[in-house]
């Protein structure tokens, strides 16, 4: 028990401890009792108790205190500490959490709105087997950002895809994908210049070569080279894996690295020479030429720089210059090239392929480009005219 307030420090001298106020405990029942002593007090005087009760002994409920006596024209207030929540809060607090989760319902239910330069309907894209899983991954990326376009895809190869472009029309909803600009056979479609490329040469492993000329490397697809002890490699014939004609890449190595053009050669299947003393065969896509050059001794084919080093082709190095993208942008390494997209003529405004080529050119989509190997071409690093088959 205290005294923890007083209305005049003076009514202090009434409560010490002279005065009669003391704490003690009635023996016989176990009670604890206050002893308050007469305080004269004036008209809005007043002074405050604190008492603190414990239990002694004993369990189960305990009766309330009680307070025995009086005043003279005046009046004793009680106040009790409270323990708990008042049933003011406990509302205000479940409205609020009623409200948060009312707004988390809302946000994961409610699909987000689409974003302005999105559209809905559906998209094929043919082409360039190439860039097939540049574009596969672009795709993907814009997907997740606009909910609307579903997309199908055929890649080829670029003149199958020009082909298909051509015939189809103005067809918004149709792209292909080229390597290399698309010459004069086809003056109805528009074409896009989307990134610089990088192209690599590769070899069957077990040859152990590692670094070619562009000189030689023309003289053995010119069949000036025919084993490749010649190059200091093994006592093997060299075996030439090409692209069938109409191939973007095809078009590419040849202008980069051939002079523009090699020998005409009939079409062999790759799979029909691996037994024999074949010396040279072609294939329709990529993947193939990836396969043929890992399985056919003595083997040197070509293709896309990153998709190749995926597949885990031997990659070689052109006069000393390891193929990549910052030597390719500063024209020390040349077997490079750009892919373009095209269309019959412009896409309507907010049509899928408008909005993909949108993402692809001047969109987040610029950043799979490059994250692909590739240098967009409008990224900003390449000069005027470096964004061009042979810089």
């Amino acid at each position: 028990m205290a005294v923890t307030e007083l209305s005049d420090p003076a009514l202090g001298d009434c409560l010490d401890t002279r005065s009669g106020i003391a704490v003690r405990e009635d023996t016989g029942g176990h009670i604890g009792v206050i002893d308050l002593p007469k305080v004269p007090l004036n008209r809005g005087e007043h002074y405050k108790i604190l008492a603190i009760l414990q239990r002694s002994d004993g369990d189960g409920a305990y009766r309330p205190p009680v307070l025995l006596g009086s005043l003279r024209g005046g009046r004793i207030t009680e106040t009790r500490s409270r323990t708990g929540v008042p049933r003011v809060m406990l509302a205000l607090t479940a409205f609020l959490v009623a409200v948060i989760v009312g707004q988390f319902a809302v946000a994961v239910l409610e699909r987000p709105p689409t974003p302005l330069d999105c559209a809905e309907g559906a998209l094929r894209v043919i082409g360039s087997s190439a860039f097939e899983p540049v574009i596969r991954d672009a795709a993907a990326q814009y997907g997740r950002r606009c909910h609307g376009t579903t997309f199908s895809f055929e890649f080829a190869g670029t003149e199958r895809g020009l082909d298909r472009l051509a015939q189809a029309g103005p067809d918004a909803g149709l792209i292909a994908i080229g390597d290399g600009p698309k010459g004069p056979g086809y003056p109805a479609l528009r074409e896009r210049a989307l990134a610089l490329a990088v192209y690599g040469v590769f070899v069957h492993r077990d040859l152990g070569i590692t670094d070619l000329t562009v000189a030689q490397v023309r003289d053995l697809y010119q069949g000036r080279i025919t084993n490749w002890r010649t190059l200091g490699g093994p006592d093997l014939p060299v075996v030439l894996i090409d692209r069938t004609p109409g191939s973007g890449s095809r078009v590419i190595f040849e202008q980069a690295l051939l002079g523009g053009e090699q020998p005409p050669r009939p079409h062999r299947s790759c799979t029909a020479i691996k037994d024999t003393a074949g010396t040279y065969c072609d294939v329709p896509v990529t993947e193939d030429m990836h396969q043929a050059v890992a399985e056919i001794p003595g083997a040197i084919g070509y293709g896309e720089l990153a998709e190749a080093r995926r597949a885990g082709m031997a990659v070689l190095t052109l006069d000393g210059v390891a193929p990549d993208r910052t030597a390719a942008i500063a024209g020390r390494y040349p077997f490079r090239g750009v892919e373009y997209a095209y269309t019959h003529g412009d896409p309507p405004a907010g049509s899928p392929a408008a909005s993909f080529l949108h993402y692809l050119t001047a969109g987040l989509g610029t950043e799979v480009l490059r994250a692909h190997g590739n240098e967009p071409c409008a990224g900003g690093r390449l000069e005027p005219g470096r964004c061009a088959p042979t810089g």
